[in-house]
């Protein structure tokens, strides 16, 4: 079987980055594969026609990996330019772009320095905790995670996060009590009772606390069923057979599968995510009509989940604001063509002019809020 390959190696502070890309015939796809000092973080598949001859598939094993090649290098150069600015909002983004796409020592060190600057950055704390978690570092986690519930002790994901931090610590009731907060704070948050499934099972299977033993399988049970009609993207053949380990009382099966969902579930959500940040800091002037939509659309889903989130609601506005720009921008244009075609409708020049002016306006407003953050 014929296959592709095409690495690259770049090194930035002692850290070893290796883009790899390759195709096989059997599978149809070039994949990019990311690998951070040996460790992969990041994996992009695309797939390709049956029919494509050797030469286009060694032109688009090299036009992918170029692109891969280029972004890392983008990001790395995002890196030390943002870390001298010390500007927190763009530390943030970025921050979040590496938080999505598996660059974890960079996302820390990247949050560190946000919320070092400015201590009342709730969402840093909570994209650190989350960071934290990832790498393993629990009591780091579990520290950052109650500064964001602290600053906001109504944000259903801020408890989500704690649980998290406490679940990976062992922390099986604490856990268990922040799930349960989440929930309560909003009714369908489906990872939330995905996750306090998640703490029984792993409580029942380490005995940790007794007191959280009772029933265990049936309320773990209940928690995942939630969860999948509440957020359809849980409900998969795995998922099904994790549960069926679960009924079956194989917790440590069940665990491990259920685990595994979870995982597929984030890694699709990290994917949809990222694009926007990485933008907001490589090409800020480049954020298009489509990104813009995106970026609502998300914002819509999480405000489904944290209802009380107000800076969702903030972020939201500006969307709209940045869609209404762009919008006003296409109308403006309209007048002008309309006048080049028929120079003579007094309407459209007075139309134009106040247009013109509340275009200004909103580019001001927007300005002003760059300024503020």
């Amino acid at each position: 079987m014929e296959t592709y390959r095409l690495s690259s190696r770049l090194i930035e502070d002692d850290t070893e980055y290796l883009i790899q890309t390759d195709r096989d015939e059997g599978r149809c796809q070039v994949a990019s594969t990311v690998f951070i000092n040996g460790r992969p973080v990041e994996r992009i598949e695309i797939p390709h026609p049956d029919e494509y001859r050797p030469d286009q598939l060694q032109l688009l094993v090299k036009e992918k990996h170029d692109e891969k090649k280029h972004e890392v290098e983008q990001l790395l150069e995002a890196y030390t330019r943002v870390r001298g600015e010390s500007d927190p909002e763009t530390m943030f983004h970025l921050a979040t772009a590496f938080y999505f796409k598996g660059f974890l020592d960079e996302a820390r060190s990247l949050l560190v320095g946000v919320t070092s600057i400015s201590v009342g950055y709730h969402e840093a704390f909570h994209f650190l905790a989350m960071t934290e978690t990832a790498l393993g570092n629990s009591t780091e986690a579990v520290q950052a995670a109650s500064k964001a519930v602290a600053h906001c002790p109504e944000y259903a994901d801020y408890r989500n996060g704690l649980g998290c931090a406490y679940m990976a610590a062992g922390s099986y009731r604490q856990a268990v009590e922040q799930f349960q907060e989440a929930v309560n704070r909003n009714l369908y948050y489906g990872e939330a009772y995905f996750n306090k499934g998640l703490a029984l099972v792993a409580n029942a299977l380490d005995q940790s606390d007794t007191g959280l033993m009772a029933d265990v399988i049936s309320r773990s049970t209940d928690c995942f069923k939630k969860a999948a009609v509440i957020s359809t993207e849980f409900d998969s053949a795995d998922f099904r057979s994790a549960v069926r380990a679960l009924q079956e009382t194989d917790l440590k099966v069940a665990l491990a599968q259920l685990t595994a969902v979870r995982e597929t579930v984030r890694q699709r959500q990290h994917r949809r995510q990222v694009a926007f940040h990485m933008k907001h800091v490589l090409h800020p002037n480049w954020i298009n009509e489509g990104e813009i939509d995106s970026r609502a659309t998300e914002l819509e889903s999480q405000l489904v989940a944290n209802p009380n989130y107000a800076d969702l609601h903030t972020e939201l506005a500006r969307c709209y604001l940045e869609k209404a720009r762009i919008v006003w921008e296409k109308a403006l244009d309209r007048y002008r063509k309309a006048l080049q075609v028929n120079a003579s409708l007094a309407e459209a020049k007075e139309t134009l002019v106040e247009a013109e002016t509340a275009y200004r306006a909103i580019g001001d407003v927007l300005d002003n809020l760059a300024k503020r953050k």
